[in-house]
């Protein structure tokens, strides 16, 4: 123990006197929190979402989104997703919590619009396990004030009816958009 002591004494020390630091990435900068640089919208060229299952869904994925020509161009990789057709959307949470993925909120509708700008469209699958899927989100964007980044993508259980309660729907795949970095 008295051998030990000295060491700790002598680490105290040496971390209290660390010196300047650069800063982390990231990382609130003195003078500010990390609530109110999360805030702030995110920006990216390019996205992607991992498609996670629900406890009811064995159906995954990997989605790119990327911009072309002023158009949001969403790229979904899924397996074990049967033959028919599937709302997908981006919803306004940020979580895809277990077991149905709920958590995932409302569609994304930051003008209050008739038809959410969130809704992508339907997905047309034709069964097997795996497919690549492509379609093309209207209006929806990757930077500014109302940047999908950050908000959740989920593949729902049948195609989107605007008279169905959105918490009715089952979905079946959920996943957090987040900047490609690669």
């Amino acid at each position: 123990m008295t051998r030990f002591f000295p060491i700790l004494i002598i680490g105290f020390i040496a971390a209290g006197c660390g010196g300047s630091k650069a800063a982390t990435p990231g990382a609130a900068s003195p003078g500010t929190t990390a609530k109110s640089t999360a805030a702030q919208p995110a920006n990216a060229d390019r996205a992607i979402a991992e498609l996670l299952p629900t406890a009811q869904s064995q159906t995954r994925g990997m989605v790119a989104l990327h911009t072309e020509n002023g158009k949001l161009v969403i790229t979904a990789r899924v397996q074990n997703l049967k033959t028919g057709s599937y709302g997908f959307a981006v919803h306004q949470g940020d979580k895809c919590e277990p077991p149905d993925a709920k958590t995932a909120g409302a569609i994304f509708n930051p003008q209050k619009a008739d038809k959410p700008l969130g809704f992508i469209g339907d997905l047309e699958s034709k069964g097997g396990d795996n497919q690549t899927l492509k379609i093309t989100g209207e209006g929806l964007s990757l930077s500014g004030a109302d940047s999908i980044i950050g908000h959740t993508l989920v593949l729902h259980a049948w195609p989107y009816d605007p008279s169905v309660d959105i918490q009715k729907v089952p979905f079946l795949a959920c996943g957090k958009i987040r900047p490609d970095t690669q």
